[in-house]
């Protein structure tokens, strides 16, 4: 090997081990994409003052022609680059003068990341009652019942890019997946190389972090074992626990330093390395907070070309922040992000909850080898790191029961199938923000359509409060057909917010195609003097199908056009929250027709047809019982909608 790349690669870095998950970055290395009309020449779009060693595309042309799938287009990954700096220079300091010469839509520093794992002292951890003596999470998600259905492949290979691995253990032996055509003999026998820098004898994973052949774990480093264990570790062999993904192998590639073992580093390369030599599934159980990392509108480019270029599925975990958080990579709209829960259902106390979650799996007194002996167990872990894994594994069943699905395709199955639990009381708070409860044998026993948005009006200018103003979606379906009687209701989360037109008609989908929607969303502007945000749900319905997805829509004042649209039967709803009573108020008398209450799934909780004339009219809910409603009110004009807190 050259030792002029092998220096390049071994860079210096200003390693902190922090107390909390401040983002910290990488010295040497920046991630960049070129505009579409940059000059691509070395010397005229790098500034040589920078001190630029080396730059490549992140995935080589070629490659990527070859890896893509030939029905999925080019998107603009393709310009996509990392470039090698002097690291005399900050990370930030060369960004800036790279993004000075006007040739790259963004320069981005390579992130160091912080494994999320909580410790088991009992000032950091929360306790619980009666915990399971067994795998919480094959009592939490029935994993028995889905292996009765399918038990994997092993040419199904899931990769866990973390800390380290205990290779000996005597529960990830047989299920680990080696590369015969790089046996360790000193020699680069496969040609495998990322970036121009040889894997030499990556034949039992790749350590990333230190660059070599070695991606087993520094001293009292657990946490990859752990991860590891509870995706794959060897079922039937009569030791310990059963892997999640059952007969699927799995990958281990590190990240963490020998000298730094909390802080994970070249989390991105270790992913696009296991994407390129043949992962399925990749596991990431580690991030930052969306505010920590800036931007990094890299970090959704590179899943992007794991998901969409290399065909991986990419889990993430959510984080144990206690708290709403947007955690990257997992909150990367095309990474399925997992929060945790107990086995009750419930979300735990510390796992991050957050709109961009997609999955709720358990991560509560989790049992899984150790990796300090070579026979050592836990069943005391907790956190969203450990229910990360459990998807992981469940996404490797699924790949390997229907083998011709897209890896976006696999995602939205896991998603759709998954069971509401925002209802139980206790989730309440998080409506919307929890995922769904992972169903492992509904994933590999139904096919439902899955809707998702393609586009929608993002931004809308309005003239003055209370104009209605119309929200163009596009939609596409990713799995079976949809029927005709598919439809697209739009839920505002802001009680005060007027739903006007809120049910719109999706037309029959054949699976993976996209259409603009014929009809649209209709809502009343909030009073407001500036610029404001307005979040909403768009619950979709197709038969026995039900799913949700959380867009926002920001309104700014237009001064110099009038209102196109509006209606005089403006309606308010009081109190809200409400008991058991509640009054519909209208600008003016109406002919009210009728009304609808829903839940917050959905099902109509109760409905009455109404003959009458009035500004205002009381309705009254004795039965019901705490939580989120929907009530939609039907006039002689119109369908208004809004959200019912019943206390």
């Amino acid at each position: 090997m050259n030792i002029k790349n092998i220096l390049l690669l071994v860079i210096s870095f200003f390693i902190i081990i922090p107390s909390s998950f401040s983002q910290q970055f990488s010295h040497g290395i920046l991630y960049a994409k070129f505009k579409t009309n940059a000059n691509f020449s070395l010397k005229s779009s790098i500034p040589s003052k920078v001190g630029i060693t080396e730059w490549n595309y992140l995935i080589p042309q070629t490659t990527l022609l070859r890896k893509k799938p030939s029905n999925l287009p080019y998107t603009g990954r393709e310009r996509l680059i990392k470039i090698k700096y002097d690291s005399k220079y900050t990370p930030l300091e060369a960004a800036k003068l790279l993004m000075s010469t006007g040739l790259y839509e963004y320069v981005e520093p390579s992130p160091i990341f912080f494994p999320l794992y909580v410790p088991n002292d009992p000032f950091a951890d929360p306790t619980f009652a009666d915990p399971k003596q067994g795998q919480t999470q094959l009592f939490t998600h029935d994993f028995w019942r889905a292996w009765d259905i399918e038990k994997g492949d092993t040419n199904i290979i899931i990769a866990i890019v973390d800390g380290g691995i205990n290779l000996e253990h005597e529960d990830l032996q047989t299920n680990m997946k080696l590369n015969f055509n790089d046996t360790i003999d000193g020699v680069n026998n496969d040609g495998n190389t990322y970036f121009g820098i040889e894997l030499i004898d990556d034949y039992r994973g790749w350590d990333v972090a230190d660059w070599d052949n070695d991606p087993t774990l520094p001293k009292n480093a657990v946490h990859g074992t752990h991860v590891t264990g509870i995706a794959c570790a060897s079922p039937d062999n009569g030791l310990g626990i059963a892997g999640i993904g059952f007969n699927s192998k799995y990958v281990h590639y590190k990240i963490a330093p020998d000298t730094a073992p909390n802080s994970y580093i070249r989390g991105y390369d270790a992913a696009l390395i296991a994407g390129l030599n043949g992962a399925k599934v990749i596991n990431l159980s580690w991030g930052s907070a969306k505010e920590d990392i800036m931007s990094l509108k890299s970090v959704n480019d590179i899943i992007n070309i794991l998901v969409y270029d290399l065909d991986v599925v990419v889990v993430g975990a959510a984080a144990n922040t206690r708290n709403k958080a947007t955690w990257f990579p997992a909150a990367s709209p095309s990474a399925i992000s997992v929060t945790g829960i107990r086995t009750n259902d419930t979300k735990q106390d510390i796992s991050t909850y957050d709109y961009s979650v997609d999955i709720a799996a358990c991560g509560w007194n989790i049992r899984a080898p150790i990796g300090a002996k070579n026979n050592d167990y836990t069943n005391n872990l907790i956190g969203t790191s450990f229910a990360a894994p459990v998807v992981a594994g469940a996404a490797a069943l699924v790949r390997a029961h229907y083998p011709d699905l897209l890896a976006i395709q696999v995602n939205q199955l896991l998603r759709v199938t998954g069971d509401i639990i925002d209802t139980i009381a206790y989730n309440q708070p998080y409506q919307y923000m929890m995922g769904r409860k992972l169903n492992p044998y509904r994933a590999l026993t139904e096919m439902p359509p899955a809707f998702r948005l393609t586009n929608y009006d993002s931004t809308i200018s309005a003239y003055t409060d209370g104009d209605i103003l119309d929200l163009s979606v596009s939609v596409k379906n990713f799995l079976s057909p949809s029927t005709s009687n598919a439809t697209a209701r739009l839920i505002s989360l802001d009680p005060s917010i007027i739903v006007v037109d809120s049910i719109i008609k999706i037309e029959a989908l054949e699976t993976m195609t996209e259409t603009t929607l014929s009809e649209t969303f209709s809502f009343a502007v909030p009073t407001f003097t500036d610029t404001i945000t307005l979040e909403f749900i768009i619950e979709y319905k197709d038969e026995d199908m039900i799913d949700f997805e959380y867009i926002q829509v920001t309104i700014t004042p237009d001064i110099f056009t009038t209102t196109t649209k509006s209606v005089e039967e403006i309606i308010s709803i009081s109190p809200n929250p409400a008991k058991t009573n509640t009054t519909i108020h209208f600008v003016n008398p109406v002919q009210l027709n009728g009304y609808t209450l829903t839940n917050s799934v959905g099902t109509i909780v109760d409905e009455n047809k109404i003959n009458k004339t009035d500004s205002s009219f009381v309705l009254n809910f004795p039965d019901l019982k705490s939580g989120v409603y929907f009530l939609s009110v039907q006039t002689e004009n119109r369908i208004y909608s809004q959200k019912l807190l019943i206390k």
